[in-house]
């Protein structure tokens, strides 16, 4: 039995989309694929005289799960050793949220925590690019791009002008970024006042800027951040970027280092934060300037790492969990993490790697992830992100809503890194004590929904699914027609490794997710 304080002994992560291939392949015609009615969802699980309400009678038979079977239609070979994961709860319910806004006083709380009264400045002077750093060979290639043009025979003389002419533009316009260009790194005149600030009103005041620019394209009127860096003479280069935006998810990222600034600011969402430790891992944490972390061999805790830990995993676990009880955030607890390398990707990670003989450089650091638990039962979308990605009428509409997840890092300097992602708030309980259908009736939709979701396009070779954890715990799905709010469900998460008919593995994902009431398959990225 597993409870929301147990240390994880694996964690998820992958994003599955989940195929129906209709017209290829056959499909069961029962309500596992048809009938996903959200009405008849809520019957069901109010209907408390057809199913039981009993957590931890689900599936009382089911210590383990174990089976051998497969499609030789489909080509799908399936192994199933699993332990039946059921939280220690006396209820599961339905929960209606919405994404949680960040507001000043807890962007304060944390700016405190970490800056002290120290004076903070526009992080977006990290996106500056130095004389130094300035490359001119554009200039020389569209020289000699003129030349072969001035002796072609393949353009008419006007079309020489004008390819010409665009080209001396080209020059003339990275001659110009090139003389602007400052010589040294400065933030000078750049002093915040550590509040949040509209993006429109930023475009507007800075049309020219490239970042409020960029920012101002995510096309969020309500949108606003702050993004900030310390001066750095505590010898500690720290950054932190919050960002409430409705299109793409409110958030909050923190790092500090001593080899350099970490460009925090570009943070939208659009794959899942995520942290592995049995094998090569990449702790995102959305888009770019992402933390890139794999695992610590055995015997090599603090060698050739520019920053090392020496602490115990007990203390910096006991550092992390008072900084979140510091905050409020007493609704999450600990899913997994331990000692890790994360790959030094600050602004002046070129230096560091020309002086590490073009070595990546690393500093060893605990990385913990923490996510929401209710009822001593986790809410996780680990694989799934709601996405709008479609022409309405005559505009084009784009949003993500991806996983709330919380992510801090911990070293001897204290806590060097924190992610608080896509936070959610229970807005409403839809149903109070679920009905749930019995682990019988679920196996038997996962034995036939596993293939069908699965099935080689190959009439030879076949895929091979090895599933070795089934885990009932919460999931956000979306309501019907609403992309700002969602609902949280009871989820049977089939978890393993998928082989695909070229022998690619994709271990510890989500491979299968049922709706723990009504037994439909979810399809994560769309949300039921």
């Amino acid at each position: 039995m597993r409870k929301c304080k147990q240390a994880a002994r694996s964690f998820l992560a992958a994003t599955l989309t989940m195929i129906l291939f209709a017209g290829c392949q056959k499909s069961p015609d029962t309500e596992i694929v048809h009938n996903k009615d959200f009405d008849n969802m809520i019957e069901q699980a109010e209907n408390t005289e057809a199913s039981t309400t009993e957590v931890q009678e689900v599936a009382a038979d089911y210590d383990k799960y174990q089976t051998d079977f497969e499609d030789t239609g489909m080509h799908v070979k399936v192994h199933v050793d699993a332990q039946v994961d059921i939280p220690q709860t006396e209820k599961l319910s339905i929960l209606r949220v919405k994404q949680k806004k960040i507001d000043q006083v807890f962007a304060d709380q944390v700016q405190t925590y970490f800056f002290g009264d120290q004076t903070l400045y526009e992080g977006k002077v990290l996106g500056q690019t130095l004389k130094s750093e300035w490359s001119l060979d554009s200039i020389n290639n569209n020289n000699e791009w003129m030349e072969e043009i001035k002796n072609s025979n393949a353009y008419t003389a006007e079309q020489k002008d004008a390819l010409i002419a665009e080209l001396e533009e080209s020059n003339r316009k990275t001659l110009e970024e090139y003389e602007k260009a400052p010589e040294t790194f400065s933030i000078q005149g750049t002093e915040t006042d550590r509040q949040f600030h509209s993006i429109a009103d930023l475009y507007a005041a800075h049309p020219d800027d490239d970042y409020y620019s960029w920012q101002n394209s995510f096309d969020d009127a309500n949108a606003e951040i702050i993004y900030e860096i310390n001066d750095a003479k505590n010898g500690h280069y720290q950054s932190i970027y919050i960002q409430n935006n409705d299109n793409y998810g409110n958030m909050l990222k923190y790092r500090s280092s001593k080899a350099g600034y970490y460009d925090v600011g570009h943070s939208v969402m659009g794959i899942d934060p995520y942290c592995k430790i049995d094998e090569d891992y990449r702790f995102a944490t959305a888009g770019t300037a992402s933390s890139y972390v794999h695992p610590i061999e055995a015997g090599t805790e603090n060698d050739s790492f520019l920053e090392k830990t020496t602490i115990s995993e007990a203390e910096a676990k006991e550092l992390a969990e008072t900084f979140l009880k510091d905050m409020g955030l007493t609704e999450y607890a600990f899913y997994n993490g331990g000692l890790v390398k994360e790959r030094l990707d600050t602004r002046n990670a070129a230096e560091l790697k020309d002086a590490n003989h073009g070595q990546d450089v690393y500093r060893s650091v605990y990385a913990f992830r923490y996510q929401r638990c209710i009822d001593g039962v986790f809410v996780n979308n680990d694989g799934g992100s709601k996405i709008v990605d479609e022409f309405r009428g005559d505009s084009y509409v784009k949003k993500i809503w991806d996983a709330e997840n919380i992510a801090i890092f911990v070293n001897d300097d204290g806590i060097v890194g924190f992610d608080y992602l896509i936070p959610l708030e229970v807005t409403e309980t839809v149903v109070d004590q679920s009905a749930l259908k019995n682990f019988d009736e679920i196996k038997d939709v996962f034995e036939q929904m596993i293939v069908t979701t699965n099935a080689a396009m190959d009439d030879e070779q076949y895929t091979y699914i090895d599933i070795n954890n089934v885990k009932l715990r919460y999931s956000r799905i979306s309501e019907p027609d609403n992309f700002d709010t969602g609902i949280l469900v009871p989820v049977w998460d089939f978890t393993g490794t998928r082989t695909d008919v070229s022998g690619e593995e994709e271990k510890d994902i989500v491979l299968l997710s049922i709706n723990a009431i009504d037994g439909t398959v979810i399809d994560k990225d769309l949300g039921y």
